[in-house]
């Protein structure tokens, strides 16, 4: 176990150890650069921009964190399909946020360009995506289920070498393994949030703390991979269900 003592010592002491040269880099783009409608991902900075296609443009040298959204961040209690209105909220207990969301996602757009990937609708994500935000811009990015590709089985995954970013800077966090399956060198398989709060305190608080250390090391390494493998044991057991997640 991790004690809180030592990661809030860690989390001081290692917030400075990180140096992106673009972290403060304003992402814009021009809305004619692409007019492919069809493709519906939505740029959180710009929600007048033209829907982009895969890869994504890419406008800074930073390292991805890909993150789920159902059972991962937030537990719903509508289906993925269902077009979500945007007044029902949290205050309905519909949309229930994964404790500590909003804390773990200012950390991680320190050292992260974030990346919304869901297996949701367009209609559904995005009201969700305006609730977690809450006025404070954390995703560059969101993917939809039309994203999501077939692999030699014919079975969904979110196939990262789509995405256009360098393999070697990406993690992928979700709560079902087989959507990371063609890269599972960079996924974490988390402990899926069914909205059970009272159990569920530590998970994102240990994730962010044993990222920077993965953030840190991988300056060294340059390959996330290799550091990821290195720490993923300190995921066991706040933020993956069983020991042998770490060697798959």
């Amino acid at each position: 176990d991790i004690s809180n003592n030592n990661k809030n010592d860690e989390n001081d002491n290692n917030e400075n150890k990180i140096d992106d040269s673009d972290n403060n880099n304003d992402i814009n783009y021009n809305k004619n650069e692409n007019n492919d409608e069809s493709m519906n991902v939505k740029k959180i900075k710009n929600k007048n921009a033209t829907p982009l296609t895969l890869p994504l443009p890419s406008y800074s040298s930073k390292y991805t964190l890909i993150l789920d959204l159902d059972e991962t961040l937030i537990y719903s209690q509508r289906n993925m399909s269902y077009k979500l209105k945007k007044k029902e909220n949290i205050n309905k207990k519909r949309i229930i946020l994964r404790p500590g969301l909003r804390e773990f996602l200012k950390e991680m757009k320190k050292i992260f360009e974030l990346i919304i990937f869901s297996s949701g609708t367009a209609d559904y994500v995005n009201p969700i995506v305006e609730i977690i935000e809450n006025d404070e811009k954390f995703f560059d990015f969101v993917l939809y289920r039309n994203h999501i590709t077939l692999d030699e089985d014919g079975n969904n995954v979110k196939n990262l070498d789509l995405i256009g970013r360098n393999i070697k800077k990406i993690i992928i966090i979700d709560d079902i393994p087989r959507y990371f399956k063609l890269q599972k060198d960079n996924g974490i398989n988390i402990k899926p949030f069914l909205g059970n709060i009272s159990s569920d305190k530590n998970t994102l608080k240990t994730l962010a703390y044993i990222l920077k250390k993965i953030r840190i090391d991988a300056k060294e390494t340059n390959d996330i991979r290799i550091s990821l493998k290195k720490f993923k044991h300190m995921l066991y057991p706040d933020v993956i269900n069983s020991i042998e997640e770490i060697y798959k």
